[in-house]
């Protein structure tokens, strides 16, 4: 009795699928979400210089720090009556960066999530002129 293995064959077609959102057409942008990052581009583009000074010669800056320094608590929508609920914001606003892959993501050290600085800088120059995003 002579038995053959085979290695399982995958089907790629079923895999491509599966990657690009309801058989190739691509969801865009809500209008919301354009005005969104319309108004946090705006914002890093007025506070990018505070983080160029402040961290000339440090390596990493912490994700709460990065949302103080840019002031996106001061973007967060009329919704947002308490101050809690902008920091909430202002973190989703990092969040959704991440998401569109605008910026790194940060990596976590002592137990805190932190941003390289200087390929933060370069991304959020690229964002803030509108060349990504």
């Amino acid at each position: 009795m002579n038995i053959t293995l085979q290695a399982p064959t995958t089907d790629t077609r079923k895999t491509d699928r599966r990657k690009t959102a309801r058989e190739g057409k691509r969801r865009g942008s809500s209008a919301s979400t354009k005005r969104r990052m319309n108004l946090i581009r705006r914002q890093v583009k007025w506070n990018l210089d505070v983080i160029e000074r402040e961290y000339v010669l440090v390596s990493m800056i912490a994700r709460d720090d990065l949302i103080r320094l840019l002031r996106l608590e001061a973007i967060a929508p009329s919704r947002c009556t308490t101050a809690k609920a902008r920091a909430e914001a202002a973190d989703n606003d990092v969040q959704m960066l991440i998401a569109k892959e605008v910026i790194q993501h940060p990596k976590r050290v002592n137990g805190k999530y932190r941003f390289e600085v200087e390929p933060l800088l370069h991304d959020l120059r690229l964002f803030a002129e509108g060349k990504i995003g």
